[in-house]
């Protein structure tokens, strides 16, 4: 019979326990072998307590892998909404049954479980010891947030930040979320990460509109080429130089401008834009922030009848 991937319920608890307890006893022997205090008040499990706690609450759940009716697998998910991440709670897979996909798989459903809950990123802990486990970690895609002493809490985006994604946001509502996402991702390969600006628009209320397009010669830059000389001129032209390479017409996020004083002024997006005036494009989509007024303003200076937050 193939492999069953469900949400957990109750009568799996043991099962449950039983796992995780394979999983310290794992995680154990690696750490002591590095000369690490293990998890020795962990080694009997845990209570029912605590188990119960993701059949209750609905920020919490458990993903399991079934085989001839016996669960070999878990995942338990805990969604924080403070900072709007799913972390990973704990995770182990039978070791008879390692190695056959069944761990990616949960991790689908975990990825899948965010999205549906809109979650943008998903973090988890895990113990440096724990070689195998980073590497499974580092193959998904995940990459080291912050050192924590022997355990390392690492992170991944769910987001690709294309112009696509940020049109499908603005329908959703979610023009702010996005910008803030993208403003701060640190892997996004055509754009740097602008904390400044991400902090600063956080300050006050702000407005969104678009994506739309705008003509590029509307727009007032802050920082091109014209201001840079030596060494910064020439590590920012290298990096125009790539971007005009891997250019295909709409690839690019938008660029994040200012409508202030009847003016739009670039804020973030200097080497998308320094490339697409290369390319010789005339206009180029834009997401554009400013005060309460901005969606009548825009109306009035674009001639746009349908408003998209």
């Amino acid at each position: 019979m193939p492999i069953i991937y469900r949400y957990a319920d109750k009568k799996d608890i043991k099962e449950i326990n039983n796992l995780f307890i394979e999983l310290v006893l794992t995680v154990n022997k690696k750490m002591i072998k590095e000369g690490i205090e293990p998890y020795k008040e962990l080694e009997k499990g845990l209570d029912d307590n605590y188990w119960n706690e993701f059949f209750t609450k609905e920020d919490r759940k458990i993903l399991v892998a079934e085989d001839n009716g016996n669960v070999i697998g878990f995942l338990s998910l805990c969604i924080n909404k403070e900072y709007k991440y799913l972390y990973l709670d704990d995770y182990c897979i039978n070791e008879k049954y390692r190695g056959k996909g069944i761990g990616s798989k949960l991790m689908d459903m975990a990825v899948d479980y965010a999205k549906k809950n809109k979650i943008n990123n998903i973090g988890t802990h895990v113990e440096s010891a724990n070689h195998e486990a980073r590497e499974f970690y580092k193959k998904k895609g995940f990459k080291l947030y912050k050192e924590e002493g022997y355990r390392l809490l690492i992170n991944k985006s769910l987001m690709n930040f294309t112009l696509a994604e940020a049109i499908e946001y603005s329908k959703e509502g979610r023009t702010e979320e996005w910008v803030q996402e993208f403003l701060r991702n640190k892997e996004e390969q055509y754009a740097n990460p602008n904390f400044v600006l991400a902090d600063g628009l956080l300050l006050e209320e702000r407005f969104y509109y678009g994506p739309i397009e705008v003509k590029l010669d509307d727009i007032t830059t802050m920082r091109v080429e014209k201001d840079l000389k030596g060494a910064e001129l020439e590590s920012y032209n290298r990096r125009v130089d790539r971007m005009s390479s891997d250019f295909n017409g709409t690839n690019f996020p938008p660029l994040i401008l200012e409508y202030r004083d009847n003016k739009l002024y670039l804020t973030d997006g200097s080497h998308r834009y320094s490339t697409l005036k290369r390319k010789d494009v005339d206009k180029y989509y834009a997401i554009i922030w400013g005060n309460k007024n901005l969606e009548n303003d825009i109306h009035k200076k674009y001639a746009i009848i349908k408003t998209r937050r």
